[in-house]
């Protein structure tokens, strides 16, 4: 393993590639994913992994707001790939060569890595500099706007050391790679399995996750709370998920009810609490004891600021986040981050999260800000005023429902605003429901958000 690695570093090198260059990589979770990062880093190169749901046109923002100058795709990712070359050559000077030097930067994956199963190694026998930058994984702001967050290997290297204290992962074992690469639940998989040579196990991209977690090598399993309630509605999976030696349940409000089924089967569930910017968990709790608390974990403090928000600094906090050439470093006066969740801390080190300062909610765990979504709307024809909120959902947390108000004499067409909102937001982002503007709420330039909810909830339980 450590050979073809330092061959696909060798050839990268070959092609002009240098340390500290970022390599924005476009792939659904595969084997490639993780050699193609692991020779990068060998090389010093630093990783994008961007979302395979992003529109093109946000796709290509993303890679180039950061100062990506190659693109590698999987098969099955190089269509939106171009399209998102075709919507940059659309702003580009024809008179100048940008577009064909975009379209030479795009490489397959395949082409520099052969498919094969990935052998498990460890971070000795790479030998690679943990004060090196290592990615930049997106996340996004209360405005909805994409942040390139900087980590080092270090800033992964103490992540993935204080969740091996806690949940150990090594030799013989295999965690399934249930979420996706672009995520740093799912990227931070690459760092844990280095800790302990570990095996990270990647589904066919046939299989639903009902049938990638019935693989009898599968030792641990990442979640957000409504893949695992909609595998626990399949009989087969339960005897399975019992046999498991963890399942990290975090990314999401967990619902009581799911906690409780999970607790009486007696499943090997540790709830956690992260963020991207502190390279993935903060606290989780141990496996089988999740109603005792997500607890700090090593290598990471924490405190809550006098309005409740919890604050966090350590190595594991991110370098700072990435817009172009700068770098902002988004800590205060004495290195805290603060994270903008509010909530409690106790004297054992028990994180309770409250709620957010601002306004995102999570959906099936994904960051949903109403703002970005009302833009969207409102740069539709026809559309003079829009709010979303979230609604409550048993399978997804929570939903966004937008209200819409029409200009003079137009309608709502459900199917086509579905349709147009496609060309600009992740599926997940696109509202359950569209409802008229509240007659009562009519005068109101900016009416109260809570009672929004209160009616979008009112509304979809008529």
């Amino acid at each position: 393993m450590l050979k073809r690695i330092e061959q696909i570093a060798a050839r990268l090198a070959a092609q002009g590639i240098i340390p500290g260059q970022r390599i924005a990589i476009l792939s659904e979770p595969r084997p490639e994913f993780v050699t193609l990062t692991l020779a990068c880093w060998k090389l010093g190169a630093v990783i994008v992994p961007l979302s395979t749901r992003c529109p093109p046109g946000r796709l290509r923002m993303a890679w180039q707001s950061v100062g990506c100058k190659r693109l590698f795709v999987s098969p099955t990712a190089e269509h939106n790939a171009q399209l998102s070359l075709h919507a940059a050559a659309d702003n580009l000077n024809p008179s100048t060569h940008a577009a064909d030097e975009m379209s030479a930067a795009v490489h397959l994956i395949s082409d520099y890595v052969p498919a094969s199963d990935l052998a498990p190694l460890t971070l000795d026998e790479l030998a690679l500099d943990l004060n090196a930058d290592a990615s930049i994984i997106f996340t996004s702001g209360t405005s909805g706007r994409p942040k390139g967050v900087l980590h080092t290997l270090a800033n992964h290297y103490y992540n993935a050391l204080g969740s091996h204290d806690n949940i150990p992962f090594g030799t013989g074992d295999g965690w399934l790679a249930s979420l996706s690469m672009y995520h740093v639940g799912g990227f931070s998989l690459i760092m844990r399995a280095l800790i302990a040579a570990g095996r990270i196990l990647f589904p066919d991209p046939n299989q639903s996750l009902a049938e990638a977690v019935m693989h009898p090598d599968v030792t641990h399993l990442s979640l957000v709370p409504t893949q695992l309630i909609r595998l626990l509605d399949e009989p087969a999976c339960v005897g399975r998920l019992k046999r498991l030696k963890a399942i990290l349940l975090g990314g999401d409000a967990i619902p009581p009810t799911l906690l409780d089924r999970a607790c009486d089967l007696n499943l090997p569930v540790s709830i956690t609490y992260g963020s991207t910017e502190a390279a993935s968990q903060i606290a989780t709790s141990v496996p089988h004891r999740p109603r005792d608390g997500a607890k700090v974990l090593a290598y990471r403090d924490v405190k809550i600021a006098t309005d409740g928000e919890i604050c966090v600094k350590g190595p594991v906090l991110f370098k700072g986040y990435v817009r172009h050439d700068s770098i902002d470093l988004a800590r205060d006066s004495e290195g805290w981050f603060h994270t903008g969740d509010t909530g409690t801390l106790d004297e054992n080190g028990t994180i309770r999260v409250t709620g957010r300062k601002d306004l995102m909610f999570i959906s099936g765990g994904e960051n949903i800000h109403p703002e970005e979504i009302e833009r969207a709307l409102l740069s539709l024809p026809d559309i003079e005023q829009a709010a979303v909120v979230p609604v409550p959902d048993p399978y997804f947390s929570h939903r966004p429902v937008a209200f819409i108000r029409t200009r003079a004499g137009k309608t709502l067409d459900r199917n086509q605003l579905q349709a147009e909102l496609a060309n600009h937001l992740e599926r997940f982002k696109i509202p359950k429901a569209f409802l008229p503007w509240p007659a009562a709420l009519s005068d109101s330039p900016k009416p109260p958000r809570s009672r929004l909810a209160e009616l979008a909830a009112i509304s979809l339980r008529a």
